[in-house]
């Protein structure tokens, strides 16, 4: 080994502790030492592969500054969300569906230092032959030795031992104690090794949200089974809490009118949703199954990552079982989030996605959110209805040219607001059709799976989206706030005391 690779071994984690330091909030000795050690260990793989120290040098560095600086994007955008080794999984999705990702990352910047680290890369490569050494073993050594006893009974040992002397929590609170490099590397691994022993068990039989739903749900036979439409609306809030006074003044006199009807004659709650602008399938998988994320591990990050290749405890399965046709509605691509291979795991007899409507309407880029309450006007028959509907019509970005016709509304109140309170309107359209035009008994619930990412809008401490119930005497009295996982219950009680059932 040359006195050059020696320096780079020194030099190279101390400049990625550097870059750490500038790029995340976190202080102390374990994010720091984890900075070091990772340093160290990813210039000694690029280095036994190109055997060239300063290549290895200025690629690590690279590296932990990119990732660094989406950490940083990603939490500017999602007020406080880091890095996971989840989104990993989304990387795909970046490719596929780039509308949703790119406006709310830097990427003409990213895309500006890698056409700039190019020429340095060649510059550096023709500046010293490659030489290699046996020293060059050990982090191929560490990292197949990693894997080894991930996959093993004695792995799950040392996991659980390592969780508890350094403590981890496998959310994202262990990035104030080690830091983001260091939690990626913790939580995939032992999300690999424990292979959702602590998170999804893949079991559809045994629900698990017996403590959050009662004890008696289980305990009804119900004579009358309405059909149950819940409907998580994208990125749904009341604009009206958060306007300016001047906005507010623009709105139309019957905006959201049908809204506000709906929740004099049910119930309106504030509904606790765990993220802000983005991850979806979060609120959605709480929802379904009455777990809530604090249960789950590391599978609460992205739970269809684990659905999509086992089965899982669903309101869904539970409602098949009382004779009910059980419907997932999502109009966009079938495999985003992986729902193609995980809905299915959740019990429901279809999932219609994009691919199988024929001629959808759109309202700005999205299918509306009023064609899609035509379609479960249709879809009531003789057999009671578990419809499950993920609205798309209101995703962001809000941007000028997302609208290409004129409104008065966005002549008073420009973009991102201006488009996004449309958007909310037409919501309130599609509860108007489903408030005057279904056919038969119906509990609805409708709720934002989370915020939308509008920082002119929403004040940095707002942290619910709004939850509407409907169709049920009983939810008159429901009030305050609720988590994600016990809507399911609520909506089972309230088909047992609505004097629709009677005790078995």
């Amino acid at each position: 080994m040359s006195v050059l690779d020696l320096w780079m071994y020194v030099l190279t984690p101390l400049a990625v502790l550097c870059v750490q330091r500038h790029c995340v909030r976190t202080r102390g000795w374990m994010c720091d030492g984890f900075a070091l050690f990772f340093g160290l260990l990813v210039f000694g793989l690029i280095h036994a592969i190109c055997g060239r120290a300063l290549v290895s040098a200025f690629a690590t560095v690279l590296c932990f500054a990119g990732l660094g600086f989406c950490n940083v994007a990603k939490e500017r955008a999602l007020r406080g969300e880091s890095l996971t080794f989840a989104d990993v999984t989304l990387l795909r999705q970046v490719v596929e569906h780039p509308k949703l990702y790119l406006p709310f990352l830097p990427w003409k910047a990213m895309l500006a230092g890698l056409f700039l680290a190019l020429p340095l890369f060649w510059l550096l490569a023709n500046l010293e032959y490659p030489a290699r050494s046996c020293f060059d073993l050990v982090p191929l050594f560490f990292l197949g030795l990693c894997f080894v006893v991930a996959k093993t009974k004695l792995g799950r040992v040392v996991l659980r031992f390592a969780k508890e002397m350094i403590p981890l929590t496998l959310s994202t609170q262990d990035l104030a104690t080690i830091g983001p490099l260091a939690c990626v590397f913790w939580h995939g691994l032992w999300h690999v090794g424990m292979q959702g022993l602590s998170g999804i068990r893949g079991s559809c039989d045994q629900p698990f949200a017996e403590p959050l739903w009662g004890k008696g749900w289980r305990k009804h036979r119900y004579v009358s089974k309405p059909d149950i439409v819940v409907i998580q609306a994208e990125s749904f809030c009341d604009p009206r809490v958060y306007l300016a006074p001047n906005d507010a003044q623009s709105l139309p006199e019957n905006y959201l009118a049908t809204f506000d009807a709906m929740s004099k004659e049910g119930a309106l709650l504030d509904f606790g949703v765990h993220a802000y602008g983005a991850y979806t399938m979060r609120t959605e998988y709480e929802v379904l199954t009455g777990i809530p994320p604090q249960d789950l591990g590391t599978d609460a990050f992205h739970p269809y990552w684990r659905v999509a290749k086992r089965p899982s405890w669903s309101i869904a399965w539970y409602l098949k079982c009382l004779g009910y046709t059980t419907v997932l509605l999502h109009p966009y691509a079938k495999s985003f989030f992986y729902r193609d291979r995980a809905i299915p795991h959740l019990g429901f007899d279809r999932f219609v996605a994009l691919e199988d409507l024929v001629d959808p309407v759109y309202f700005g880029p999205y299918v509306s959110d009023t064609f899609l309450a035509t379609l479960l006007c249709q879809w009531v028959g003789e057999k009671p209805l578990f419809c499950f509907v993920i609205t798309m019509e209101n995703h962001g970005p809000w941007d000028a040219a997302r609208l290409t016709f004129s409104h008065p509304l966005l002549a008073h109140i420009p973009a991102p607001i201006g488009p996004y309170l449309l958007h909310t309107m037409h919501t309130d359209s599609m509860l108007a059709t489903l408030r005057t035009s279904y056919p038969k008994k119906l509990l609805l619930a409708l709720y934002g799976d989370h915020l939308p990412n509008i920082p002119s809008l929403i004040p940095s401490n707002a942290t619910h989206t709004p939850c509407l119930l409907w169709g049920a005497e009983v939810f008159r009295s429901k009030q305050g706030v609720i988590a994600p996982a016990n809507l399911g219950g609520i909506l089972l009680d309230a088909m047992a005391n609505e004097g629709i059932s009677e005790d078995m």
